[in-house]
């Protein structure tokens, strides 16, 4: 069993490296390091649980261990399954063409449920600090716990706005993709000139105030998550602190028999 300043410490650094993951994560270098640092964070959660003899921990430990990995590979795997369901192979020339509707599609599928996978392990993550701070009563996993909570929030709300965003404009991306002309917007202009890429000036101010609104979401949980994994690396810290029960009264030694 791990001791509690292996535990601590491993949280620090997982933290740590989520912290970095967040502020470089537009960059590859940064995804990585944050892919990293969740499977630290749930290794840390499972060790916890061991350490404190909570099962319900150990397996949120494993759900967030699995969560980056399988959401990546649900991710790879869709790219490949979009570029594969969308190429269509003609028959006279026996060349290859993308069939932009089916591809874009497919791939809009995947990236929403690696992201529903990866939100999943969020909320697992958010029950953590909850029992952890019920069985540790260490303040700061509950102060953490409404952080994160209120980060999980702002995160959806901005990734559900960005989806409602695509969805209004997706027979335009396709139909222009498909006739290469790009999308436009043009006044007194119906939907029904969506097949050629064109459409009405309103959706573009509708789109705009949709995307402004997803950004400011976006922003909002950026931050909150910054302040969240500096309250989980003070969290985790306090651990050193802890005493168990049977630490604390150990039980008294085995006598010897004599016989």
């Amino acid at each position: 069993m791990a001791s509690k300043d292996t535990i601590a410490n491993l949280g620090l650094i997982g933290y740590i490296l989520l912290l970095v993951g967040s502020l470089l994560g537009l960059f590859v270098f940064g995804i990585i390091v944050g892919f990293i640092g969740w499977i630290i964070v749930g290794v840390t959660w499972f060790l916890l649980g061991g350490w404190v003899r909570a099962s319900s921990l150990k397996i949120i430990g494993l759900i967030l261990i699995l969560a980056p990995i399988v959401a990546v590979a649900v991710g790879i795997i869709g790219v490949f399954i979009a570029i594969s369901s969308a190429t269509v192979t003609v028959n006279a020339s026996n060349n290859s063409i993308m069939d932009a509707q089916t591809f874009v599609n497919s791939l809009i599928v995947a990236i929403v449920v690696a992201l529903e996978i990866y939100l999943v392990g969020e909320f697992f993550h958010i029950v953590a600090h909850y029992k952890a701070y019920k069985l540790l009563n260490i303040s700061t996993f509950k102060y953490a716990m409404f952080t994160w909570s209120a980060a999980f929030i702002a995160r959806v709300i901005a990734l559900v706005l960005i989806i409602h965003a695509i969805a209004k404009i997706l027979p335009a991306i396709i139909a222009s993709s498909i006739s290469g002309t790009g999308i436009t917007f043009a006044n007194n202009t119906s939907l029904t000139n969506i097949s050629s890429g064109v459409l009405p000036s309103e959706i573009a101010t509708e789109l705009l105030g949709t995307l402004g609104s997803a950004l400011l979401a976006g922003i909002i949980g950026f931050i909150l998550g910054i302040i969240a994994s500096i309250i989980s690396m003070l969290a985790f810290n306090s651990v050193k602190n802890i005493v168990l029960e049977e630490e604390q009264y150990p039980p008294p030694p085995i006598q010897p028999s004599f016989h």
